[in-house]
């Protein structure tokens, strides 16, 4: 299912393949560093499994900054959203994370934007590949194990 034509890149914007918090979460960061502002950044969800924020990310991992040619906050999780889709999929970036009270720095190479990213609002967007793939198993694999089965005594 690797090769589908939903694959393909739908533009030149990267993606992590996170659902993200719908709230700007704010960070109280050490004394010695900003005292006077808190960090802002927005919170991991949850992560679509074959995409690189789930291997690279965490539930719950609050993601401060970007820094791919220049360094972008995170005041909302629309200013995520935008500075992820200006990249493009390939674009290795560095994303200054908060896990479990410290500030890290994770390497991440940015997805291509999948076509069918817009129906991450509408529903469950994985619920047709999964389909597909049972689908390609009951053609593929079942006859083979039925066979087997049958020759079993």
């Amino acid at each position: 299912l690797s090769g589908e034509d939903d694959d393909n890149p739908s533009g030149p914007g990267g993606f992590l393949g996170v659902r993200i918090s719908p709230e700007s979460v704010e960070i109280a960061p050490p004394a010695a560093q900003h005292p006077e502002a808190p960090w802002v950044g927005v919170m991991v969800a949850s992560r679509l499994p074959g995409f690189c924020g789930y291997r690279m990310l965490a539930d719950g991992d609050v993601i401060v900054s970007l820094t791919s040619d220049k360094t972008y906050a995170f005041h909302s999780p629309n200013d995520l959203s935008e500075v992820v889709s200006r990249q493009h999929g390939g674009d290795a970036v560095t994303l200054d994370i908060l896990r479990r009270g410290k500030m890290i720095h994770v390497p991440v190479t940015l997805d291509h934007k999948p076509v069918w990213v817009g129906q991450l609002i509408e529903g469950d967007p994985l619920a047709p590949r999964q389909k597909r793939a049972a689908d390609y198993w009951d053609r593929t694999f079942a006859p083979l194990l039925a066979a087997s089965a049958g020759h079993e005594s």
